[in-house]
């Protein structure tokens, strides 16, 4: 606590002690002409707006637990005594979850700090976290501003934070702008890249400002200088740079405005804090400069001034325009950390993502056909996603196991809840499903997404002895479907006793369902299980070779999809990989070809495990070094697609050894991949040239891309999109940077180190599971989003379902929909503040549209509203247009 009353005191002194007499300024040349050019300058009487905040993962300096009482005793009780007894002081706290975190410790001091909040003299930044943005999906990062911004108003008397602070992650995904933008937060506070404001475009046009102060520890520095005139010579640096750089043009009869923004960690040196007061008081006092061989002259320079992030901001709107702009996806250098660094926990929360949003679109479903919305489960669902977005940037830190394990906690807790009440809902949206006993026993099957689709679905059956010897399934039309039974139990007198049926469920309804009978057959006679070197179907020949997949050959457009001169499809490879995932690193830390290994360089064979009508399996078990690889590809026969699951055996844990599967493309194409609400064209969607700061890689440069569901690979004729249940990807060959063809690679697995002196490994003991699928089409976005979402978020399958006695849902129906294809829907959900619907969508294309919802259900509501992300009316607007590439959120009453 001593080390933030020297703060505040330092800050506070500053301002209610008198000003020192006019200051002449000793100075060499440089610092000289620097503050003659500032004088003559439209900063010239202006402000320098000094805001203090401590920047605090969630668990860094001590583990998670340990660090909310730390933040308690040294940062907010603090803070709220030195506010009270300073009246000129203020105060930043960058993200809800420090309020949060200390109202759950101390509830009777709420209206305390609420009183300062309502004063203007602490601003708390919008978001619940600062997060890895392209680590969650597009529902994840608006929730955000649920559990932040809109929490506060809630529970901070109306206060509407109009600031995201995310000042130490090196990346920036495509369309936070306008996440930003239509949650109600005006600027984000950022660093580690050039220095400067400016706004900041999503591809749809909106924009958010953005600050940076090049790294967030700056003016922390300037504070530690040894001499004031050390510390006046990096003030009339950063005076200079501002004007060239950061301040635009200033309107007439205003002053310029700039930021100092003391950012820094409580554990520092606390020797720059106690040079706040003499430093500031001083330079504020300085009238005239002097310089060896030059004349004394006068000079009018900016003066301190307390502020918060919120007030320079405000200031920096009325004084200034024409304020540079970017766009575009900055690549996060730090991708490492969170995805192939802790890949169970990764694996949860994009599961997580998944069936959380399903849960809330079938839980309304259910609300609205009994017409009681109090059925949505909106406190449960309100937990599941504290759970689920709470991790943030801090992986690894001091006890860095304890703060891992709460994260992974936190995301297969939020996984298995979503789970368990999708279940629930869907089991009783089944039961109420009008089935023809007649036609068979009933198989019902929820599509999640928000286009009619088909696709391969699994689920367990079981019978009495005696009941049938083999399974055949019709769909609502009487037609066959070709099924497959696995791992099939038989009674003694031969009858089936349990399996697994796998079948293609067709033209399953936009979030909705459809509905297939199995009915008895006679048993089949099992195929005599032969290795082949070839695979054949309508869609594709496929070749088995060393170590993988040696071409795929596609029928429809008469090409071959591969080259695999140096790798394999869906051949595991490792590589040396020396680094932390994140640090002060300038670039993305190489592997390096040092132990090199890949599954084709040992000796291993193709053995056919399932053949039918449904699909045919192939397994191979290779060694690697430090593991054992087992590769099943799956070549379904009714469906354009091939799995390729991946199980990572025996890994024995060595320090900095990573491991990545390869998909090589035949001929030179074109990148994309999906990111939250939208995809990036990778050489035209990313932000132009290098970060800035330190990190002087070009953007477009960045080959290792965080990714939501699906990577692919396109010209002008075909698409190649390869789904993924990872997050990082690669797309350039490791072992030749110049070679023009992509490769495809999901980083399966790095065991690197935290980047905290003494913090641990990430060294991930024990079997780890991948599932990719593939599928080639004609060009464009829009089928290879369909596919990539698809294969991850996967239809709901229940067999023989108990039937209601008040069952009157017909055998197949969406529930809803929407007219563009091109438009996706990410949620259905009860309104925050109202029984009314919401539901929210975007537009992955670059042409404006009119949307129309359709949806049976909603047979007594008809009255839309335009909303912003956090469900705020948006007044005078087109209730049916959604412009390119746009987010938009609507509500029916």
């Amino acid at each position: 606590m001593r080390r933030y009353l020297l703060l505040l005191v330092a800050l506070c002194s500053l301002w209610v002690r008198a000003q020192q007499s006019d200051v002449t300024l000793n100075c060499d040349k440089e610092t000289y002409d620097c503050l003659l050019k500032v004088s003559n300058s439209n900063l010239s009487n202006g402000n320098i707006h000094l805001f203090t905040t401590t920047h605090l993962d969630l668990g860094w300096s001590e583990h998670v637990y340990d660090a909310i009482i730390e933040r308690d005793r040294h940062l907010v009780t603090p803070t709220l005594e030195k506010l009270e007894k300073e009246p000129l002081s203020k105060k930043d706290f960058e993200q809800s979850t420090t309020v949060l975190e200390f109202f759950h410790r101390q509830p009777e001091q709420k209206e305390r700090l609420v009183k300062l909040v309502q004063e203007g003299r602490l601003s708390v930044g919008a978001s619940y976290i600062q997060p890895y943005e392209e680590m969650y999906s597009g529902e994840s990062l608006a929730r955000q501003f649920y559990l932040g911004k809109l929490w506060m108003r809630k529970n901070l008397a109306g206060y509407e934070s109009k600031i995201y602070y995310n000042v130490d992650v090196p990346g920036r995904t495509l369309q936070m702008p306008q996440i930003l933008n239509k949650s109600g937060v005006k600027c984000m506070f950022i660093t580690r890249m050039e220095k400067g404001v400016g706004d900041w475009y999503s591809p749809d046009g909106s924009a958010a400002m953005y600050y940076s102060s090049g790294h967030y520890v700056q003016f922390y520095q300037f504070l530690g200088s040894a001499t004031f005139e050390e510390f006046a010579k990096r003030m009339a640096r950063e005076s200079q740079d501002w004007i060239v750089n950061g301040l635009n043009d200033v309107a007439v009869n205003k002053r310029g405005v700039m930021p100092a923004m003391l950012n820094y960690e409580f554990m520092w040196d606390q020797t720059p804090i106690q040079n706040i007061e003499p430093y500031t008081s001083t330079w504020n006092s300085i009238t005239k400069i002097s310089c060896p061989g030059e004349p004394t002259v006068s000079v009018s320079l900016p003066k301190f001034i307390i502020s918060t992030s919120e007030g320079f901001v405000e200031a920096l709107q009325k004084t200034s325009y024409n304020i540079p702009s970017i766009r575009g996806e900055r690549p996060n250098v730090w991708i490492y950390i969170h995805g192939p660094s802790h890949e169970r926990a990764i694996s949860a929360s994009r599961n997580g993502d998944v069936l959380l949003t399903a849960l809330e679109k079938f839980s309304t479903v259910n609300a609205i056909l009994n017409n009681n919305m109090a059925l949505y489960p909106k406190e449960e669902i309100d937990e599941i996603w504290r759970d689920k977005i709470y991790p943030d940037h801090g992986w690894g830190g001091k006890s860095g196991e304890v703060t891992d394990n709460l994260f992974l906690e936190c995301f297969t807790r939020s996984q298995n809840r979503s789970a368990v009440l999708l279940d629930k809902t869907l089991v009783s949206l089944a039961s109420g499903v009008n089935s023809k006993e007649k036609k068979g026993t009933p198989i019902v099957i929820f599509n999640p997404l928000s286009w009619t689709r088909s696709g391969v679905t699994t689920t367990r059956i079981a019978f009495k002895k005696g009941e049938l010897q083999d399974v055949s399934i019709y769909d609502i039309n009487g037609e066959k479907l070709a099924s497959q039974l696995s791992t099939p139990v038989y009674y003694d007198d031969g009858s089936l006793r349990t399996a697994t049926l796998s079948f293609t469920a067709p033209n399953v309804p936009s979030i909705g369902y459809t509905t297939v009978y199995l009915k008895p057959a006679n048993k089949s006679i099992a195929k005599q299980l032969v290795n082949n070197s070839v695979i054949e179907n309508q869609y594709y020949r496929v070749e088995l070779g060393k170590g993988g997949v040696k071409q795929i050959f596609d029928k429809e457009f008469n090409c071959d999809l591969l080259n695999t001169d140096k790798f394999m499809a869906g051949e595991v490879f490792t590589v040396e990989s020396v680094g932390n995932g994140a640090g002060e690193f300038d670039a993305i830390q190489p592997i390096s070809l040092n132990g090199f290994d890949k599954m084709s360089n040992h000796d291993a064979e193709w053995n056919v495990i399932e053949e039918g009508d449904h699909f045919t399996r192939y397994k191979l078990r290779n060694p690697i070094k430090n593991a054992v690889i087992e590769l099943q590809l799956t070549v379904y026969n009714d469906i354009k697609k091939i799995d390729f699951d991946i199980a990572l055996k025996n890994w024995d844990g060595v320090l900095y050894r990573e491991y990545r599967m390869a998909m090589p493309m035949a001929n030179k194409m074109n990148v994309s991949y999906e990111v939250p609400f939208g995809a990036v064209e990778v050489g035209t969607d990313e932000a132009q040239g290098p970060a800035g700061e330190r990190y002087q890689t070009p953007n477009q440069d960045i080959t290792i891309r965080g990714i939501e569901n699906w990577i692919s690979a396109y010209d002008r004729r075909i698409g190649v999109t390869l789904s993924s249940s990872v997050v990082a990807v690669d797309f350039r060959d490791p072992t030749d940077k110049n070679n023009p063809l992509p490769i495809l690679q999901p980083i399966l697995l790095a065991s690197r180190n935290s980047c905290y002196g003494g913090g641990n490994s990430y060294l991930q003991f024990g079997d780890h599971n991948y599932h990719f699928s593939l599928s080639s089409h004609k060009a464009g976005k829009t089928e290879g989003n369909k596919f990539g979402r698809g294969e991850n978020e996967v239809l709901h399958t229940y067999y023989n379902p108990n039937k209601a006695k008040t069952a009157t849902l017909p055998e197949s129906s969406s529930f809803f929909s929407v007219n563009d294809p091109n438009l996706i829907i990410t949620t259905v959900k009860r309104a925050e503040n109202s029984d009314d619907v919401v539901y929210r969508l975007y537009n992955i294309s670059q042409n404006d549209t009119e949307h129309k919802l359709v949806s049976p259900i909603l047979k007594n509501k008809g009255t839309k509203k335009r909303l912003n992300i956090i469900e705020d009316e948006v007044s005078n607007t087109d209730i049916t247009r959604v412009g390119k590439y746009a987010i938009e959120t609507f509500m029916i009453q």
